[in-house]
């Protein structure tokens, strides 16, 4: 519990608030359409092709500190250890998860020649993130200073099941958009669903278990 009342987590806090002040006062038309995230596309549509590289590195640093907490969270409630250490683990275990997520569904799309497959589960799938790390922060933010990280300490794995209840939604509502629930397309579903899916999470498990 030391590390979720250390510097070292406050000054993460802090720098995830700081970034996404910067990206919400840059353009304020972008934090109402992500808000519309789980009911149109139009941020995809919109923002993604338009994205500056130093929003897209900011974006990216947030999502690793938000996402990468209620992982640790996780942890946390089945180990009780969490340090700086284990905590930059987790991090750079869930960058190479992302870059292969992002990265995948490009080479699934030249070996199949899916016309811009790769481009449209890369804005889906960094959107949804997007959105994760935006509803998130609140969330760890109230958790972590209410009482000094009371909820933390008494119910963490009740708290990562949150986080991952919502990731869960956005990933139906992803998924969706990418019409793999449509049932006259199952082969290519199947082989999504197996490539893209189940295969990184397996990988992930499997390299949460070598380092924990």
């Amino acid at each position: 519990m030391a590390f979720y009342l250390s510097d070292i987590y406050t000054i993460l806090l802090f720098l995830s608030t700081f970034i996404f002040g910067v990206l919400t006062f840059s353009d304020k038309n972008r934090l109402f359409f992500l808000l519309q995230y789980p009911f149109n596309q139009k941020y995809s549509l919109i923002y993604h092709r338009t994205s500056s590289v130093v929003f897209s590195l900011l974006a990216l640093i947030n999502i690793l500190i938000l996402v990468s907490i209620p992982i640790s969270i996780y942890f946390f409630s089945t180990t009780g250890i969490m340090s700086p250490f284990l905590f930059v683990k987790i991090v750079v275990m869930f960058t190479c998860f992302v870059l292969m997520k992002i990265y995948a569904p490009y080479l699934l799309g030249f070996l199949f020649e899916w016309k811009d497959f790769g481009k449209k589960h890369y804005y889906s799938y960094t959107t949804k993130l997007l959105f994760c790390s935006m509803i998130f922060l609140p969330i760890i933010l109230f958790v972590s200073y209410f009482k000094e990280g009371l909820i933390i300490i008494q119910a963490p794995f009740t708290l990562s099941f949150i986080f991952g209840f919502l990731y869960f939604i956005l990933k139906i509502i992803m998924l969706y958009r990418l019409n793999l629930l449509v049932i006259t397309f199952v082969f290519y579903n199947i082989l999504y669903l197996c490539a893209l899916e189940l295969l990184p999470y397996l990988i992930l498990f499997h390299l949460i278990r070598l380092v924990f």
